[in-house]
């Protein structure tokens, strides 16, 4: 069984039938979704735009003065900002979107509950979409919510007690790759993208201290990221 743990679904760009024809071809038993994070965004289509992707994580694993402060421009005033293009980041993910879409097709979808702390949302707001059908665990993103790796105390907590598993797309705050793996050290734990921006320093933390660091086996979708 393959199933895929990363997809942030937006009909708008895939509808859910033709994800799950893409899944077939792919021999993806499941997908677990996550609410877009950011308003509709496009796939690499020229050999410019990949090129700036190699050399961005070029810099990332190389030279991270430069590319730690490129990663921080990326996100300014509320929007995402790629390739000369703004998408505008919501502030407060949409789960009922991935609960509509488990509802269809429950056999083929789990789902994330997205948190954002910046906000208001308490754990028991949490619980009740884990307590849902398909809702298999939490994620966060510090990077485009823009808060301190601290501000996931209460749900960290919560996802460690439970044994529910939580996953994060890192901001470049420092050493926040050690924050949580430190301080509830029983937390499932998947960093997205392979730890991004900290994949030398994690990778190698990794073997000592976390107990998941997973990267999705399939695609179904280029991640810009």
């Amino acid at each position: 069984m393959i199933i895929d743990c990363h997809f942030h679904v937006d009909e708008t760009m895939l509808t859910l039938e033709k994800m799950i024809e893409g899944m077939d071809k792919n021999d993806v038993t499941k997908t677990a979704l996550i609410a877009p994070m950011n308003g509709t965004m496009f796939e690499l289509d020229s050999i410019f735009q990949q090129g700036l992707q190699h050399l961005f994580r070029f810099l990332i694993l190389n030279v991270p003065q430069i590319g730690l402060g490129i990663y921080d421009g990326l996100v300014k005033d509320g929007y995402l900002k790629l390739y000369g293009n703004s998408y505008k980041i919501f502030t407060k993910p949409d789960n009922d979107i991935v609960a509509t879409a488990i509802d269809r097709f429950p056999d083929r979808f789990l789902g994330w509950v997205a948190v954002n702390p910046l906000i208001h949302v308490s754990v028991e707001e949490v619980e009740l979409y884990l307590n849902k059908p398909g809702f298999i665990g939490v994620k966060a993103h510090p990077f485009m919510h823009e808060y301190s790796i601290k501000a996931l105390d209460p749900v960290a907590a919560m996802c460690e007690t439970k044994g529910i598993p939580m996953i994060i797309h890192l901001s470049s705050e420092p050493d926040s790759y050690k924050y949580l793996p430190e301080n509830y050290p029983k937390l499932k734990l998947i960093y997205a993208h392979a730890g991004l921006p900290f994949w030398k320093k994690l990778w190698k933390t990794s073997r000592i201290n976390l107990m998941y660091l997973l990267i999705p086996q399939v695609i179904t979708l280029i991640h810009l990221l």
